[in-house]
């Protein structure tokens, strides 16, 4: 009899036991689908979404096209500007085009910054400066169309040089164009590194410049003083003196000239 009840107890553990067990892997089961709708829910986010925008390539694709054909629409208006003198007024199709562009590299801007948040515009970042650039584009960009919508379509020549100096600027536009292509980012790097060296060699050029164009004036000095006081011993003292004077009459045109000689620049004229 006490074996019995014996096995009856060790059966009731058992079939306790596995019971058990199940409601312990239905748990895990739930903490599992819970984590993972989570985590669904976490990357459709608003800000995840956006992020998967900025960040897709083909977002990337389209940008630079729409900065290469702002670059070619404003190649097409300079152009049209030169051709076109007696008409100041500008055709309606840039204008749409120059807000249309406007508009868009405006809403990839905020894109960017709701994406990145206040981080966008912390100096610490390695896109800091690329960051600035593309801020002060887009700004210029919005004060050029808020400049065209107040003089409106008025042809007077202080609002087209206005304009004329943003569309300047918006042209840097495409420097961004060196960011996609990785032989361009490593010229232009290399370009940006060597600037203090060239800066050297150019001040090294000038010092050696006005050291000589200096020592060259004392003769031209010499010359020009033999000229006021002995006319008659030079032939065509006139033509002579004025030849002087325009290529040597001061020491900034003394080095201006230097230069000229050893670049080929005296056939300017």
């Amino acid at each position: 009899m006490a074996a019995k009840q014996e096995i009856l107890q060790t059966g009731l553990s058992a079939a306790s036991l596995s019971q058990q067990e199940s409601e312990l892997q239905r748990f895990e089961m739930s903490e599992e689908l819970d984590s993972e709708m989570d985590d669904y829910r976490s990357s459709w986010s608003p800000h995840a979404f956006l992020k998967q925008i900025v960040g897709h390539k083909v977002f990337e694709f389209v940008v630079i096209a729409v900065i290469c054909c702002n670059v070619v629409t404003i190649g097409l208006q300079a152009d049209w500007s030169v051709k076109s003198t007696g008409d100041a007024t500008i055709p309606r199709i840039y204008s749409h085009f120059d807000l249309a562009y406007a508009v868009f590299f405006t809403v990839e801007w905020l894109l960017r910054v709701s994406v990145e948040g206040m981080a966008f515009f912390l100096w610490a970042k390695p896109s800091w400066t690329k960051n600035m650039f593309d801020t002060f584009i887009v700004f210029s960009s919005i004060v050029e169309e808020s400049v065209k919508f107040v003089l409106g379509d008025v042809p007077n020549m202080s609002s087209m040089r206005v304009i004329r100096v943003f569309r300047l600027i918006r042209i840097a536009r495409i420097i961004r164009l060196a960011r996609a292509f990785h032989d361009l980012r490593v010229m232009l790097n290399g370009i940006m590194i060597s600037m203090k060296s060239l800066l050297s060699a150019s001040l090294l050029l000038i010092i050696m410049g006005f050291i000589f164009g200096v020592a060259v004036l004392e003769f031209v000095s010499v010359e020009l003083h033999g000229i006021a006081q002995k006319p008659e011993e030079y032939e065509n003292s006139d033509e002579h003196e004025a030849q002087l004077r325009g290529d040597w009459g001061g020491v900034l045109l003394a080095v201006f000239t230097l230069y000229k000689a050893i670049s080929g620049g005296v056939d300017w004229g």
